[in-house]
């Protein structure tokens, strides 16, 4: 359980900041994930928002998983999209629940990637962000 002004940093980079904690369901947003693919294949993750998260930070490409994301996006804000041969999908997406905020970045399943220098700035932002209310 994640407990009051903690930040949460999970495999998929889920960033949050929770009030309380009844499971690990994100603030009632549940998210399904399931990998398009289980090998590293060129992947693109374009900035699609103007938001705290992903100020600064350019489209860039990576070779990456590609993961299919299920979620709710009408309730949450869609910073950014990931794409490869198997289509596009959401990939960063941010979302306040009273006084929590999350922030969720699929890309990032080997060293080279979380220290790509786009990611490196994406992250901290989503740190900074999600830590800030």
């Amino acid at each position: 359980c994640i407990h009051n002004s903690k930040v949460f940093v999970t495999r998929y980079l889920c960033v949050s900041k929770f009030l309380t904690c009844k499971s690990l369901k994100f603030s009632e947003v549940e998210l399904n994930t399931s990998s398009i693919c289980n090998s590293y294949i060129a992947v693109k993750v374009s900035i699609t928002a103007e938001h705290p998260v992903t100020a600064g930070v350019a489209s860039f490409e990576i070779d990456d998983e590609h993961y299919q994301m299920e979620g709710k996006w009408d309730e949450v804000q869609v910073l950014g999209t990931t794409t490869s041969q198997h289509g596009e999908q959401v990939g960063i997406w941010a979302h306040e629940v009273g006084n929590s905020r999350i922030v969720g970045i699929t890309p990032g399943h080997t060293t080279e990637v979380l220290t790509h220098p786009e990611m490196v700035k994406l992250i901290k932002n989503a740190i900074k962000w999600a830590s800030e209310k």
